[in-house]
């Protein structure tokens, strides 16, 4: 079966009796969208506070983030932290057994 070739962007493709086209890039912002990285402010209602944008703002919720998958992982991880300590005691209690038949 040969390889079958990727459509060109922004062309039309026919699959079974429907066209459709493939999607093309377009840098072209449309009109009354904002962009993200706009400098404007929306007018906040009154009475609230808009939310912080800045860059402190989000260094504070990745380390709440990270703080909060920490934590999670840890309360998962506590159930096998018993079985973890022994059979961390035991393998280092059973590694010269374990070398000594290896060699032998």
């Amino acid at each position: 079966m040969p390889a079958r070739r990727a459509p060109l962007l922004g062309a039309t493709i026919e699959v079974g009796n429907v066209k459709r086209a493939t999607p093309s890039v377009s840098r072209k912002k449309q009109s009354g969208l904002k962009s993200i990285d706009s400098k404007e402010k929306a007018p906040a209602k009154p009475g609230h506070k808009p939310l912080p944008l800045g860059s402190d703002a989000r260094k504070n919720a990745r380390v709440v983030f990270a703080l909060a998958i920490v934590a999670l992982s840890l309360w998962t991880a506590a159930g096998f932290l018993s079985a973890l300590i022994w059979a961390t005691i035991l393998a280092i209690a059973l590694w010269p057994c374990t070398q000594h038949s290896l060699l032998a």
